[in-house]
């Protein structure tokens, strides 16, 4: 008997620290985000700065086709974005146009394996403690930026940094640093 309850507030435990492990897939596909398209104007800043060895690693996987989506949440009928700000980068520099996103309806969507299968569980499961943590905190920064869209604040990021000219400029002064 003392088993049975002693498994049982285990298994309770286990359910609340980690619920996307033990989530019904049904109630997961139920409420998850969506991919969608849409053009830098269209995009808010939720992230700040360059980590040059991060978009270093971006740039290898964008070259492996690997890159996710952008996730994102509305704000006033526009896109703020909640984590990947070194893939917004890339796509800026390689000259997109427009950009994969994946609207998230709620601080609890996620991505997962079912509609990302060719990527690592681990990097996904990074995302969404990502994508949680910056549901709040993500608005305040695109506040604090006082830009109207994702091309406004490229424009300032491009200010600081001098290699973000292009692409081809920014992995040559990766490659110089040893990063690339």
């Amino acid at each position: 008997m003392y088993y049975t309850q002693f498994k049982k507030t285990i298994d309770n435990y286990l359910l609340v620290a980690n619920i996307e492990k033990f989530i019904n897939p049904y109630v997961q596909l139920k409420f998850m985000g969506k991919i969608i398209e849409a053009t830098f104007d269209r995009i808010l800043p939720g992230e700040d700065g360059l980590d040059e060895k991060a978009l270093a690693g971006v740039i290898s996987f964008a070259e492996s086709n690997k890159l996710l989506p952008i996730p994102v949440r509305e704000l006033n009928g526009m896109y703020l974005h909640l984590d990947g700000r070194h893939s917004l980068i890339y796509n800026h520099l390689a000259g997109s146009k427009s950009v994969q996103l994946f609207l998230l309806n709620n601080h609890l969507d996620g991505m997962h394996n079912p509609n990302f299968p060719n990527i690592e569980t681990y990097l996904l499961r990074n995302r969404n403690e990502n994508i949680r943590q910056r549901w709040i905190s993500a608005e305040n920064i695109f506040r604090r930026l006082n830009v109207r869209n994702y091309d406004e604040h490229f424009e300032n990021l491009k200010q600081k940094y001098d290699f973000l000219t292009d692409l081809d400029t920014c992995k040559q002064y990766l490659r110089n640093k040893g990063l690339f």
